[in-house]
């Protein structure tokens, strides 16, 4: 909601209050309104002292500029995440800043410090607003200092590091061209993710008051990422230490993204989840998919988190577990008999092929019912059925991945000491990230499913009220196992440095393809219909996009073709079709011509 196209906002209290505009952290600096205030005068010259010695001069050793950049980075995630944990939990700042405000001094030094965008709005007095909005004006002025100078330190840091070669070859052009996209996508992520966000989610508002609306929002790049302000938008890092071509850079650079990657785990999503929780109350199809499933007597899980999931929740007194458990014992000891290497591929695919089998048996199980038919022919119930289906692929599952990494370990390939240690201490990175990705989708996928949805419930309980999730890893990807759940296996064959690993594992990423599409797919057109999303909001928003790109691109076309003397028009135009058909219709009517045609 607005108040004379104001945004507003609402105190701890619930009083709403006018937000006018304000600038951003670039403009601040820049803009003739705001450049000579104090604090902007500070930031100049915090930013200037820590990159003219540098840029200009070769007095500084190199070490300085990455410890003032650390400085900087730990003021940023220490620092602001400390004020921001405290803020969330105890409004500590707002208490820090209510007896600030009583000193003359201060309250003056603040008010020339605040600038509004809009000249129609009187000057910044904080008496005019409430106490939340005052703290985070303050806050505002310490971020833009931190923020700024973290940014000016790493970029000064990179140019010190900045390494020329001698001779510009094909590996050469390859690290410019891949830093080089990385690197503007990672800007333009940020640039997406301030448009999408606002001042007020750029600066953590919500920490101080909230906005005078429903949700958070979800558009542009955050319908393709998860948090892109601190993953991807992050990539640029990574696109720099390829154009410096410095290792330094590169491992500086990602202990700076882990550092970024705390700060959202422990400060800002927990904010986050406490703030936008919303509770609703169940339905009557969500109230009797609940008994059906969570019933202590008759519930198909009769407690929600005590199904055993690989090594997690397993009991040493439930027979199944403690089998599982010895298997797993034993596939872990195999390492060490001294077996070949062809023994440990052969096992490698041995449980890849049983775990083929139970997908077949699951495809039967969707056709006809095999399995639980199966249970019943000896007297057993459906639930026996179920729960026997969980104990089996739990272990071959577990088995499955066990006997993949024990076949990596068992191709690992040391370097010699005479080796490129930064490239492969490079790859070994490349390897844990690839494996962190994979854990992470995993954790994220079993938050929106379940125990369920990991067993396959659907399978197997037909009377279940249908409900499907898009909500968190599903916001971005119809099938984040499809798509990245395969990720750890490209991680140990990097850290492998072996073919033999590589080739097993595209093997496995194309059969997980393969089970998607022959029995996942088909079994929910069957239960769920017309209620699945074409779609991810990933492939959504890249198609959006590119025809926002192919808008744009016929639009200039258009105008430069126009722009040109008639005569050259009528020749181009005999010429060519395709730029006759530019010449003849414009942008606008050639866009409704082609969702005509779409419609149809």
């Amino acid at each position: 909601m607005t108040e004379r196209g104001k945004t507003l906002g609402i105190t701890k209290d619930g009083e709403r209050f006018p937000m006018p505009q304000t600038f951003n952290s670039v403009r601040i600096l820049l803009h003739p309104k705001t450049c000579w205030r104090p604090l902007t005068l500070v930031s100049w010259i915090i930013f200037l002292a820590g990159s003219v010695p540098f840029v200009f001069t070769n007095a500084l050793p190199r070490w300085l500029s990455v410890a003032q950049f650390i400085f900087w980075r730990l003021g940023y995630n220490v620092g602001l995440g400390w004020i921001l944990y405290k803020q969330s939990h105890e409004r500590w700042f707002e208490k820090q800043c209510e007896e600030l405000f009583k000193q003359p001094t201060a309250r003056k030094l603040i008010e020339e410090c605040v600038v509004f965008r809009d000249d129609t709005v009187p000057k910044y007095k904080i008496e005019e607003y409430p106490l939340e909005y005052n703290s985070w004006m303050v806050f505002r002025l310490l971020v833009n200092i931190i923020l700024g100078a973290d940014l000016v330190t790493y970029c000064t840091f990179n140019y010190v590091y900045l390494e020329v070669p001698a001779s510009l070859g094909l590996m050469n052009i390859l690290l410019y061209t891949i830093g080089l996209t990385l690197s503007v996508f990672g800007v333009w992520s940020k640039a997406d993710a301030h448009r999408v966000l606002g001042e007020y989610a750029w600066y953590w508002g919500d920490f101080f008051f909230l906005l005078d609306s429903e949700e958070l929002v979800f558009d542009g790049i955050f319908q393709m990422f998860p948090h892109p302000m601190y993953t991807v938008g992050y990539s640029f890092y990574y696109g720099y230490a390829m154009i410096c071509h410095s290792y330094t850079v590169l491992w500086v650079s990602v202990l700076a993204h882990i550092c970024q990657m705390i700060f959202l785990v422990f400060i800002e999503d927990p904010h986050i989840q406490k703030t936008y929780k919303t509770i609703s109350e169940p339905t009557d199809d969500e109230k009797k998919r609940t008994a059906l499933l969570y019933d202590e007597s008759e519930g198909f899980f009769r407690n929600e988190h005590k199904d055993a999931i690989y090594v997690f929740n397993l009991e040493l007194f439930r027979a199944p577990d403690l089998f599982a458990l010895i298997i797993y014992a034993y596939i872990f000891i195999l390492n060490f008999m001294g077996l070949g290497r062809s023994f440990h591929v052969m096992h490698a695919i041995f449980w890849r092929l049983c775990h083929c089998v139970l997908m077949i048996s699951l495809h039967f199980q969707s056709e006809n019912g095999l399995w639980t038919q199966t249970y019943k022919n000896y007297g057993w119930s459906k639930r026996d059925a179920f729960d026997g289906w969980k104990n089996v692929y739990n272990l071959v599952l577990g088995c499955t991945h066990l006997s993949f990494w024990s076949f990596a370990y068992n191709f690992f390939q040391y370097k010699s000491p005479e080796a490129d240690w930064g490239f492969y201490c490079t790859q070994l990175l490349a390897g844990v990230a690839l494996c962190a990705l994979n854990i992470y989708t995993s954790l994220s996928t079993y938050e929106v499913v379940g125990s369920f949805g990991f067993f396959y419930g659907d399978f197997f309980l037909r009377n279940l009220p249908a409900k499907l999730e898009y909500h968190g890893i599903y916001r971005y990807l119809n099938n984040p196992e499809t798509v990245v759940g395969t990720a750890s296996y490209y991680g140990l064959a990097l850290m492998s440095s072996s073919w033999i690993v590589f080739a097993l594992a595209v093997s496995h990423h194309v059969y997980i393809a393969l089970v998607t599409m022959l029995v996942e797919r088909p079994h929910m057109q069957k239960v769920y219909g017309s209620a699945i999303r074409p779609e991810g909001g990933l492939p959504q928003e890249v198609k959006k996009k590119t025809q926002e790109v192919k808008k744009k691109a016929r639009t200039l076309s258009h105008d430069a073709l126009c722009a040109l003397p008639m005569e050259a028009q009528e020749r181009l135009s005999a010429a060519s079709p395709k730029i006759r058909e530019i010449l003849s219709s414009s942008p606008t009517k050639a866009e409704d011509k082609a969702e005509g045609k779409k419609d149809a």
